[in-house]
């Protein structure tokens, strides 16, 4: 499974930072701080990141790894960045878009 860290990681992170964010601003906009957006960012990136490093380790394995490893370890580290950038869009439009902007 450690090959398929970083795409589990990366898609968990985001998922989950995406759901819970967009569930919290659309159940009490009014009432969602973006120190919460910005929490939750961090901690998706933090998930993320943990996915990237083992995956990172796969990939640098070298000899000791098949090409297939290695492949599904490169993969998992640019989903990692996809997502990384998703993430940090999504908690940066916490301070741009004005809340319960319709």
């Amino acid at each position: 499974m450690l090959p398929w860290a970083g795409w589990i990681g990366s898609l968990l992170g985001w998922g989950v930072t995406h759901q819970v964010g967009s569930n919290r601003v659309f159940e009490n906009c009014a009432a969602t701080d973006p120190t919460f957006i910005v929490l939750l960012g961090v901690a998706g990136l933090a998930v993320l990141a943990t996915g990237a490093g083992l995956a990172a380790g796969v990939w640098r394995g070298g000899e000791r790894e098949t090409p297939v490893r290695r492949f599904l370890g490169i993969v998992g580290l640019m989903l990692s960045s996809l997502f990384a950038i998703a993430i940090v869009w999504q908690t940066a439009a916490a301070f741009i878009i004005p809340r319960c902007y319709a």
